[in-house]
């Protein structure tokens, strides 16, 4: 969950941008084990998964409903978010070939988000794995 919050009675566009390595991420299953991403999580698109050697990612990239808490005074206020979250999993806990990260983010670039009292803004996250930066070795 992420929250925003001024004194003002306006708030300019968020651009979030956060790039981290943690050693208890797992790049290949983080909705499920525990790792960091935007919470809540609700309505999670269908998620399948493909083979990666030994382990398994996401076949496509996972969707889900979360929000945006803004300061409540910001009655009819419009605001762009641009949030994005990069998680690294820790390289020396992991072979070359299983090194990686996944994006976990919020665009809605050129629209509009008309805040309510609650200052609460219902926002679509997407989640992208990628796994480098050597392929396996079959």
């Amino acid at each position: 969950m992420m929250g925003f919050k001024t004194d003002n009675s306006q708030l300019h566009d968020i651009h979030f941008d956060r790039t981290m390595v943690i050693n208890h991420t797992d790049v290949f299953n983080p909705i499920y084990n525990s790792s960091l991403i935007l919470y809540p999580c609700k309505n999670l698109s269908k998620i399948s998964m493909k083979s990666y050697g030994n382990k398994k990612i996401y076949a496509q990239n996972p969707t889900y409903e979360s929000c945006i808490y803004l300061s409540g005074n910001l009655n009819k206020t419009t605001v762009d978010l641009d949030i994005r979250i990069t998680c690294y999993n820790d390289l020396t806990n992991w072979p070359d070939e299983y090194q990686g990260y996944y994006e976990c983010y919020v665009e809605n670039k050129h629209r509009t988000n008309l805040i309510n009292s609650t200052g609460k803004i219902p926002v679509n996250v997407t989640l992208e794995q990628t796994i480098d930066p050597q392929p396996l070795k079959q």
